[in-house]
């Protein structure tokens, strides 16, 4: 028969094993040990590295499979580095893409700070073709794009000699603090970013290329105060290698303001939102291009 002293003695036993375990799991936490460590300047340390002096923000990355290369867009310069060896000083090239004094004095005179601010901090760095990489700048609040010869590693130029810039508004932030994304499909560029000075116009754009340029509207309040995360294109049409592309989607991640939710603070959600090639290409009413959803 099951006693009273048997009831007791089974507890006793049951908490004893979970005070080890509970034990057992918090000496585990606390162990943060890595089980190998190297000095920054080991020599076991098997990790390239890439810098150079007086260069800072190195915030945009381009991995290049078409010529093994991996490209890189900081404060007023770029590179282009060997996946041979990146820190090799010969087998890298680059170029500056400075901001005229006139500009920076402009963009200081709006509010903006000299010594951080009003620089031109790369934000977009895609491939558009073989020949050419497509880049956009904040240039000291003041947003430009342009096309970079891979061959010469230069910015293009007109028959004169200028560099050859687009307006970068819609395309690119004003702020370098500002998350966004871009991607190219096709020859159109897709971003996520805000259209204007204040930063509190998010859009969904689409330009380049030979159709018109497309945007979501800020008057339907489709985005809440977004942060863009990253952008993927994927292919959905029926059957594969479709070359209409009818069915093709591009994807863009960010999270934002959750104006479903009934709180007295905003619930920050986290967000997929898609847009149809074929319609955002076309021009078809909006409500056929665009779409949203929660992140699972």
């Amino acid at each position: 028969m099951w006693t009273l002293a048997a009831t007791v003695h089974c507890l006793l036993a049951a908490a004893m094993l979970l005070a080890s375990c509970l034990q057992s799991l918090m000496a585990t936490e606390d162990d943060v040990t890595p089980r190998i460590s190297f000095s920054y300047n080991a020599k076991e340390r098997s990790a390239k590295r890439f810098s150079v002096d007086g260069v800072f923000n190195y915030t945009s990355l381009l991995l290049s499979q078409e010529d093994d290369m991996l490209y890189v867009g900081a404060r007023e310069a770029l590179f282009a580095l060997s996946l041979s060896d990146i820190s090799k000083a010969k087998l890298q090239k680059n170029l500056t893409w400075g901001t005229p004094a006139g500009k920076r004095e402009e963009c200081s005179f709006k509010g903006k700070d000299l010594e951080t601010d009003c620089f031109n901090y790369i934000k977009i760095l895609l491939r558009l073709n073989s020949t050419h990489l497509y880049v956009c700048g904040t240039y000291a609040f003041s947003p430009i794009c342009a096309y970079i010869n891979t061959s010469t590693f230069t910015l293009e130029r007109d028959e004169v000699g200028e560099v050859v810039m687009e307006d970068g508004r819609s395309r690119c932030p004003f702020n370098p603090e500002y998350k966004s994304t871009a991607i190219i499909v096709d020859g159109e560029l897709y971003t996520g970013t805000v259209s204007n000075f204040q930063g509190n116009e998010p859009v969904i754009y689409k330009s380049l290329g030979q159709g018109t340029a497309l945007k979501t509207e800020n008057s339907l309040k489709w985005l809440q105060d977004p942060v863009f995360v990253g952008s993927a294109y994927i292919e959905e049409s029926q059957p594969v290698g479709n070359p209409v592309g009818d069915d093709d989607k591009i994807y863009f991640f960010f999270s934002e303001a959750g104006k479903e939710f009934d709180f007295f603070d905003n619930t920050i959600v986290s967000r997929i939102a898609r847009v149809c090639k074929l319609t955002f290409m076309t021009g078809l009413p909006s409500e056929t291009v665009f779409s949203k959803l929660n992140a699972l």
